[in-house]
């Protein structure tokens, strides 16, 4: 295991961030899926662990094949060799016939302490979507702070539905943007990324 970067030297909230080996399901109880990702971090609740699964499943049904795709984000406090549950977060697409997109954006889970309470603040970024076109998938991202959840919703954009600067000089009100992580420069944060070296 190696710890994150950016949180190696860091006293408040992710003052140890690793990034594991996959682990496997019998060191979580309740974990339901394959593990796609564990990050293992340290706030002043303790030893913590978020994990992230995933299962699809293909039925057949009159002649057609129907997907279904579930993912859930997991966060264990850890004590020893002993896990519990704090919180889950679910969703799915269930019974498509046409392309499914049901997926974290592994490289976007972020931790931080924007607050300096030394409270982790977890942010899990993900795309759901049934459809056999081209159009924007459904995107949320969660973040909890504790046991306090906040969720935010809304459409990816697509390459072709970027503004361009000329766009942007005429019209900068209501326009959609991209999930951007927190910023790296708040003051006095330890900040550990999924995608940090």
């Amino acid at each position: 295991m190696k710890a994150c970067k950016l949180c190696r030297n860091a006293v408040l909230a992710c003052a140890l961030c690793t990034f594991a080996l996959p682990a496997t399901a019998a060191e979580y109880p309740g974990l339901e899926g394959d593990i796609v990702k564990e990050l293992r971090f340290q706030d002043k609740s303790g030893e913590n662990a978020v994990v992230l699964t995933e299962r699809e499943k293909i039925r057949e049904q009159e002649g057609s094949s129907l997907w279904s795709k579930d993912i859930r984000a997991y966060r264990y406090r850890l004590q020893g060799d002993a896990a519990s549950q704090a919180w889950q977060i679910h969703d799915y697409v269930h019974d498509c016939e046409t392309s499914v997109t049901a997926e974290f954006l592994q490289d976007e889970i972020a931790i931080t302490d924007l607050d300096d309470n030394g409270q982790s603040e977890i942010w899990v970024p993900y795309l759901i979507r049934c459809a056999g076109d081209v159009s924007p998938s459904t995107m949320k991202i969660i973040m909890y702070e504790g046991q306090k959840k906040h969720a935010l919703r809304g459409r990816n954009l697509l390459p072709s539905m970027r503004a361009t600067p000329a766009s942007r000089a005429k019209a900068n009100t209501g326009r959609t943007r991209p999930f951007r992580r927190p910023s790296r420069k708040s003051a006095n944060s330890a900040i550990c990324f999924g995608n940090a070296p």
